[in-house]
């Protein structure tokens, strides 16, 4: 499952004159998705889901390739300078396509100039919690909390320009106040002092907290995405509150190399979305809980780049993170 396909391009070779016309048979062998995160972790079990779909549909093997490292630039560059045919792609996140460009000085890749949108994938729920015991019983009284006291809250993150440490400094700034950050290693780490009072709340994915949320040990206040979780149906957005500003999807999606034919970018989308829908994977997804299957076209998702590409470069900036 993890083989590696390389393609040797002829000395001379015209990708404008010859490659257009590989869409009429595509595909006619393996396609390889490279996943930026570690093979065996939820990215990777999620895509397995749709890549094995997609293989039974279209006839041909469809293999998922990890190569994590240095915030994904490992995959994204090995994506980039693969032939640009349509049979190796990248499967990557919001950080991936949007927050690395501000928050990695001397990005080795181009997210808008050096791929070709194929489609969004799925999204990961992202909420905003805190303990079970916490004073704060809304998202209004966490704001006015910190307001009262700048710096006397403090909240978690897995990590310097992760959604926990982004989506802290998008509450911070809807406050017009200041907050403590502290990185953590590990989201047991978190959790453990998030419900002993450590540390006052935590912007996480819904997956990493929900037997918790279950066992009543933690609350959340909000979801901070701009479409409610269909898991937690009754919680409301932080948009929806009145928070237009603090809202984190953490979505996914795949990329081909830049030049790649526009009708094997949209048959890749269509037989993508058509796994995704299909009874098995939809089944799957509810199974897992922990992502939104979402889809888009590749004019939308290359717009999705672009948006969010300025709109995370500010909250990078009011973060004050840089890559470690």
């Amino acid at each position: 499952m993890h083989s590696i396909l390389r393609l040797a391009a002829a000395t001379g070779f015209a990708a404008g004159a010859v490659l257009p016309c590989m869409g009429q048979n595509f595909p006619a062998k393996a396609i390889t998705v490279v996943n930026t995160q570690a093979a065996g972790g939820p990215t990777d079990v999620t895509m397995r889901y749709i890549a094995q779909k997609m293989a039974e549909n279209v006839g041909q093997s469809v293999l998922l390739e990890s190569r994590p490292g240095g915030g994904g630039s490992v995959a994204a560059v090995y994506v980039k300078n693969a032939v640009p045919d349509g049979y190796t792609l990248l499967l990557g996140s919001v950080a991936t396509f949007a927050v690395n460009v501000s928050l990695i000085a001397k990005l080795p890749y181009d997210p808008v100039k050096d791929y070709a949108p194929v489609s969004s994938l799925w999204s990961s729920p992202t909420m905003l919690m805190v303990a079970a015991n916490s004073p704060a019983k809304s998202v209004g009284e966490l704001i006015a909390m910190a307001k009262k006291k700048p710096d006397a809250l403090s909240y978690a993150s897995s990590g310097f320009g992760t959604t926990g440490h982004l989506g802290g400094a998008m509450l911070a700034a809807a406050a017009g106040s200041s907050m403590v950050h502290v990185p953590y290693k590990g989201s047991n780490e978190i959790m453990n002092d998030l419900m002993s009072g450590r540390v006052d709340l935590y912007i996480g994915s819904y997956a990493s907290v929900t037997p918790l949320y279950k066992a009543g040990k933690i609350r959340l206040l909000g979801a901070v995405t701009q479409k409610r979780n269909p898991a937690v149906p009754d919680l409301q957005t932080l948009p929806e509150m009145g928070y237009p500003d603090i809202h984190f999807d953490s979505w996914f999606g795949v990329v081909a190399p830049a030049r790649t034919p526009a009708t094997i970018t949209q048959r890749l989308r269509d037989e993508m979305a058509r796994a995704a829908q299909s009874p098995e994977v939809i089944a799957k997804f509810a199974e897992q809980g922990t992502f939104t299957a979402i889809s888009s076209n590749p004019a939308e998702f290359g717009a999705l780049i672009a948006a969010e590409i300025p709109r995370l470069a500010r909250v990078v900036k009011i973060s004050g993170a840089t890559a470690e």
